[in-house]
């Protein structure tokens, strides 16, 4: 019987295998049974409520989920792999240390890492771990919407250490699915005005689908102007809540079918996988991909393979 994603999957492990470029593996597989219903709180309250886990997590703890998080991942395929690793004054150098002893000893999988600013970048506290994860990890990270309206200021500092220390960026925009979010369009504008073009990745940018159809388009080619490129972690947003907003009428994820025709470097990955975040996520690449193509209705295989390839532009840079 044909199957289009079993094609794919023979085709790609035949080749270089998967990548899948977003996910928080430390954070992985901490889903409870207790702690199940905090699952269904907003993300923002999410963003604190994970406080509970890192603060009962040990270095060894994080080791164990990573490293079953890691087998899932080679059994599957899976040949490279960018996480985002919590730096904080909760999780302090825990993690740190963990995802270093993995890349130690797994070497069937390219682990890279960004710092994840679950904090903010902006107080004192904060900055102290930002910079202190900055300069160990592969990717710097950010969070701009958790300083809230010091965005701007956020981005000033993620990308003026991106220059100082040479590194790629990845940011996470777009999250609530809202007309009210135009987090692409301000991130772009500063990677212009910091000269990174070439060296930054956008996670998500669920919101662009919720803008009428020429905003959709300038925003395309101010991507392609800059040389960006996107994270689509399609079954990370199929939760999003009931709206009781007029807008264009789209499923929530990102809009990548239009992208792809504006030759856009679109990657995917898995996101959290079974944590208060995204409870049901089993960090299957397959079944990302096979959500992508439903959602997106792109039932063309040489797109989806496309998607696949450019998985591997995003991990291997």
């Amino acid at each position: 019987m044909f199957n289009l994603i079993d094609n794919i999957k023979n085709k790609i492990n035949n080749n270089d295998g998967f990548y899948n470029c977003h996910s928080h593996l430390d954070r992985a597989f901490t889903l409870t049974e207790d702690n199940f219903y905090l699952s269904q709180a907003d993300l923002r309250e999410k963003w604190k409520l994970v406080d509970s886990i890192k603060h009962n997590s040990s270095e060894k703890d994080i080791f164990k989920r990573m490293s079953f998080v890691l087998s899932k991942q080679i059994f599957q395929g899976v040949r490279g792999i960018v996480s985002f690793i919590d730096f904080d004054e909760i999780i302090e150098d825990r993690a740190y240390k963990a995802v270093e002893a993995c890349k130690e000893r797994y070497n069937q999988i390219n682990i890279k890492y960004a710092n994840q600013t679950l904090k903010g970048v902006l107080n004192r506290e904060a900055r102290y771990w930002f910079d202190f994860g900055s300069e160990r990890c592969d990717i710097i990270g950010s969070l701009p919407a958790k300083d809230g309206d010091k965005y701007l200021e956020h981005l000033d500092i993620v990308f003026k250490r991106a220059k100082e220390l040479d590194k790629p960026v990845h940011v996470h925009v777009d999250q609530f699915n809202t007309w009210n979010e135009k987090e692409t369009d301000i991130v772009l504008d500063k990677v212009k005005e910091w000269g990174l073009e070439g060296k930054v990745t956008l996670i998500h940018c669920i919101s662009l689908a919720c803008h009428q159809k020429d905003y959709r388009e300038d925003m395309y080619r101010k991507i392609k102007e800059t040389d960006t490129k996107i994270i689509c972690c399609p079954s990370a947003w199929m939760d999003s809540p009931r709206k009781e907003e007029f807008q264009p009428s789209h499923n929530s994820i990102t809009p990548v079918d239009e992208m792809l025709n504006h030759d856009i470097i679109v990657g995917i990955g898995t996101d959290n996988i079974s944590d208060l975040m995204c409870p049901f996520i089993d960090g299957n690449i397959l079944t990302e991909l096979k959500n992508l193509a439903i959602m997106c209705r792109i039932y063309d295989e040489n797109k989806l393979l496309k998607i696949v390839e450019n998985s591997k532009i995003i991990c291997d840079f």
